[in-house]
This record gives structure tokens, C-alpha cells and sequence, in this order.
């Protein structure tokens, strides 16, 4: 990653598995694992947080910052996932079965370029995340589900740090590439 929250804790033999999947096989996995592990994931982050929130809102700035940055994550990934799906995934599957249609967006790289951007914004977010509870470490008061919320953010960022790598680094190149 380029804003340094955090790198891939993927292994070079799972990266290097991965750039030999297909493009259409490798995005039907990035669909079924981490688009799945952020709907599954992302409420149950908000849920927390809006009770952190509620609890100790009153008595902590920390928690009055991070509440709408976790709010601000998960909704932004909301629509991204829809174009992903909708969109470029299902152009990036034709082009990898030799099928491409004529699309609305003209060229691969032109949804790839908004979803790249889209990336940035996520990992900015994880950034501040990341800077404003010191790596996800709960303070030494913190209850049993603020110390749950961080450990579940923590693990959130990391998939979704892999997530971008994969797409950005595998993904999309090879679409580009397809496209040429």
C-alpha cells in the first residue's frame, strides 16, 4: 500500500497462486471472500462502534472520532462493491472468456481508474483509523466490546488491505492487459 496503514500479510505462495487464477476466476474470488467479509463484517463494525458511541461518547473524544470514521469506512465500501460487482467485474469476466461486449464506460481501465481512486479514499480512512487508536490498541479502560470493536476493525482493515492489493496489484493489470 502507498500510505503505509499497512501491507498485504498475504504469503508469496498465495500471491503467486493467485496471479495464475484467471481474471473472470480471480474476481468470482475476490466476490465470495472479501466482498462477502465486508458484508458480513462491515454492520456488525458499525453496530459496535454506534454503541461505543452511545456508552462512552460523552466521557471520550477517541471514541466521539472514531464512531464516524468506521461509519465513513463501511459506507464507502457500500457502493464500490455494487460497481465492482455490476460493473467492471462482469467486463473483466468477458474479457477473460474472450466475450467482451461494448460496454458504457468505453475502455477496462476507465472503471478500474474509479475504482483505484475509490481504493485511495479506503485506505486513507484506514490510515486515520489506524493513527487514532494507536495500531487498534484499546486503551487500558477500555471495556470488553471496545476492546472487540478494535480487535474486529483491525481484522476489517487487514482484508480489506489485502483486498485492494490483490485488485490493484493482480486484478486489474491483468484486465488492462486482456483488454490490449
Amino acid at each position: 500500500m502507498n500510505m503505509s496503514c499497512g501491507a498485504t500479510n498475504l504469503t508469496p505462495a498465495q500471491l503467486t497462486e493467485l496471479t495464475q487464477l484467471p481474471a473472470d476466476k480471480l474476481a468470482d474470488l475476490m466476490e465470495s471472500t472479501h466482498h462477502e467479509y465486508i458484508r458480513e463484517f462491515g454492520p456488525q463494525l458499525i453496530e459496535m462502534a454506534d454503541k461505543l458511541l452511545r456508552v462512552h461518547g460523552e466521557d471520550s473524544a477517541l471514541i466521539r472520532q472514531f464512531t464516524p470514521l468506521i461509519h465513513a469506512l463501511v459506507e464507502d465500501l457500500t457502493p464500490h462493491l455494487f460497481k465492482e460487482e455490476q460493473i467492471l467485474f462482469p467486463a473483466i469476466r468477458n474479457l477473460a472468456q474472450g466475450t467482451s461486449e461494448p460496454t458504457c464506460f468505453g475502455h477496462i481501465g476507465n472503471p478500474i481508474r474509479v475504482m483505484t481512486h475509490e481504493h485511495h479514499e479506503a485506505e486513507r480512512i484506514m490510515l486515520a483509523l489506524q493513527q487514532l487508536t494507536q495500531h487498534f490498541q484499546a486503551p487500558a479502560e477500555a471495556c470488553q466490546t471496545w476492546q472487540r470493536c478494535y480487535q474486529l476493525c483491525a481484522e476489517f482493515c487487514q482484508d480489506l488491505i489485502n483486498h485492494i492489493h490483490v485488485e490493484d496489484t493482480i486484478l486489474f493489470p491483468t484486465a488492462i492487459e486482456l483488454a490490449e
